[in-house]
């Protein structure tokens, strides 16, 4: 009788840690629809689940990031189904910057592969206007050397634009590139290619092509809320780390842009000192 009850403590103790060990997730970014059916929730921004939730989704491309404070960061994403456990379908995100997106030597050096720096899906705009620091070393401007912007329009038509330089500086003025506007007031934008124009021999060289995106301002400020939210609940809760988390947010869930913008971003907007 001794063995049984010792046995039986033995399970409940380690029912009991099973149960204490059962990891929450908070929602960053939904994108598509999400379901939580064990909560009877709408999964969006600010929101949580667990592990062992059941959750549906809308889609098979629909997809949620989520943060959790013990864990780190993770896509949840449906395999082949629409509905599953969500601790199943909880893919791990590296962490990925604009350091990790460039080659070491480039860290602390001027842009010469705008490949690598706008990358090759996505580029997120915080502001209409960004600035890129290039090497004009490499890439020459003068009067007969430029940097063109080229797309194809809603109505099929190609549009050039002389982009600015200004010193070492690459201005994308999205305004000026996109001066179409759609009902709600946005840009009309399309896949955006970079070529370095030369006016003598009219030679062309692609320097980089990506889809430009503008930041919706509420909607990214809420995302960093919750990053930050969720850090401050961690052991490594300094304001390096949140804003390590939020840029490694940006650039897995919207894609590549620009590091000291966001830094800018940050501050402006979140009142948050970054070094």
């Amino acid at each position: 009788m001794k063995t049984i009850k010792m046995i039986a403590l033995l399970f409940l103790i380690v029912g009991s840690g099973f149960a204490q060990n059962v990891s929450n997730y908070n929602v960053v970014k939904v994108n598509g629809t999400l379901y939580n059916a064990t909560q009877k929730q709408k999964l969006s921004t600010g929101t949580s689940v667990s592990q062992n939730d059941e959750v549906e989704f809308g889609s098979l491309t629909n997809s949620a990031f989520v943060i959790s404070k013990d864990n780190g960061r993770f896509i949840m994403i449906p395999d082949n189904s629409l509905s599953a456990t969500a601790g199943t379908v909880l893919k791990p995100l590296s962490r990925r910057t604009a350091i990790t997106t460039r080659s070491e030597s480039q860290v602390k050096l001027p842009n010469n592969d705008l490949f690598k720096y706008f990358g090759k899906d996505n580029y997120l705009f915080l502001d209409k206007v960004s600035r890129v620091w290039i090497d004009t070393a490499k890439i020459k401007i003068n009067e007969n050397n430029m940097l063109v912007a080229k797309y194809t329009n809603h109505e099929g038509k190609a549009i050039s634009k002389k982009l600015t330089v200004q010193g070492d500086q690459l201005i994308i003025n999205l305004d000026e590139i996109f001066p179409d506007i759609n009902d709600d007031g946005s840009n009309k934008m399309f896949p955006l290619e970079i070529f370095y124009f030369n006016n003598l021999t009219k030679e062309l060289a692609l320097k980089a092509n990506f889809n430009p995106i503008v930041a919706k301002k509420s909607e990214i400020i809420n995302e960093f809320k919750v990053i930050a939210a969720t850090i401050n609940m961690s052991q490594n809760n300094n304001s390096n780390i949140i804003f390590e988390e939020r840029e490694s947010f940006v650039f897995n869930s919207y894609g590549n842009t620009n590091e000291d913008e966001l830094k800018q971003f940050i501050i402006a907007n979140l009142e948050i000192r970054t070094k």
